[in-house]
């Protein structure tokens, strides 16, 4: 009798595709294709796994052709680790840098931005140049770096600078030992001296403050204590201290009888000042000298000579003192 075939008891082999089947053995769950799968039509292919089952793709050919625009991820097929990329320059938003970088590049290239979507190389300069700004939306380059334009800050002593940044005329740079540090300052005028500064000049100048009295006519004393040397010797130089230098010719009437002199400070001797010439012959005449020097002279106080004779007759011609004030 007739019935219906069963295609899994009453069918051996497998169906080729020209008569409606797909020439192939799925009797492991696997489709193998031995040409092309083709699609027609506004349908997409979609191919699902599920569980432990994989999808395995040709390993040579080409999967995909020109005519597929986008791909939407490639987190699922891991690391690319080989090939070579012969598509459109990555753009920034996708970690690239948008710019053909085929020329090459040497060491000590820098990629800069020289425009908003895309980079330039600048290239690798000699030794001693340093990267230089340009300026907000100017590209950077290589170049000295201009002590008058690009240096802020003071150099400090410690960094072979000064420390200072602005002078006046004459003031001089001068070592501190407390925090190893330079200091300005000027020079100070002292007794005598004049200080003028100037636009990168300092004078200085010389001009002792000195006083004088001289006497020529001859007067005598016979006084043994002493008296005043009349002209007068007598000179108040005001406050400070002072070299103080008297010279005189001197005779007495008795040869072998002295002549004394000395130097007074406010009315009062000073000892190491007495000086004697005692003349060989009656009326002989000597030289006779004697100094001093006089530190906290006050205002209104006298320096001046006094003198008188061992005995007998004194006589002095002449005679001069002189006081320079030292401080």
């Amino acid at each position: 009798s007739f019935s219906s075939l069963s295609l899994v008891n009453d069918i051996t082999g497998i169906l080729p595709s020209g008569n409606g089947g797909t020439g192939i053995n799925n009797g492991a769950s696997t489709i193998t294709l031995g040409g092309s799968l083709t699609t027609s039509g506004a349908n997409a292919l979609t191919l699902t796994t599920t569980g432990a089952t994989n999808v395995t793709l040709p390993t040579s050919g080409t999967l995909v052709n020109t005519g597929v625009t986008t791909l939407s991820s490639l987190a699922s097929i891991g690391t690319v680790t080989t090939g070579t990329w012969n598509a459109t320059k990555i753009g920034l938003a996708y970690g690239g840098t948008n710019t053909d970088l085929s020329a090459g590049a040497a060491i000590g290239d820098i990629l800069y931005a020289n425009a908003a979507t895309s980079f330039a190389r600048l290239t690798g300069v000699a030794t001693g140049n340093s990267l230089i700004s340009g300026g907000v939306g100017v590209a950077p380059s290589w170049g000295k770096i201009g002590l008058a334009t690009h240096v802020s800050g003071t150099l400090p002593v410690a960094n072979g600078g000064t420390g200072q940044t602005s002078f006046t005329d004459g003031q001089l740079l001068i070592g501190n030992t407390s925090g190893n540090t330079l200091m300005k300052a000027t020079l100070t005028a002292g007794n005598g001296i004049t200080i003028t500064n100037g636009n990168g000049s300092i004078a200085i100048a010389y001009a002792p403050t000195i006083f004088q009295a001289t006497g020529t006519a001859a007067v005598t004393t016979t006084s043994t204590t002493d008296v005043a040397l009349s002209t007068p010797m007598t000179i108040t130089p005001g406050a400070g201290d002072y070299l103080v230098f008297f010279t005189a010719v001197v005779s007495n009437s008795n040869g072998g009888k002295g002549v004394i002199m000395s130097i007074y400070n406010n009315g009062v001797q000073i000892p190491y000042t007495q000086i004697q010439a005692t003349p060989g012959l009656d009326n002989d005449k000597n030289t006779i000298a004697t100094n001093a020097y006089i530190t906290g002279l006050g205002a209104g106080q006298p320096i001046e000579i006094r003198w008188r004779a061992e005995a007998n007759t004194a006589s002095v011609t002449n005679r001069s003192l002189i006081v320079q004030k030292v401080n």
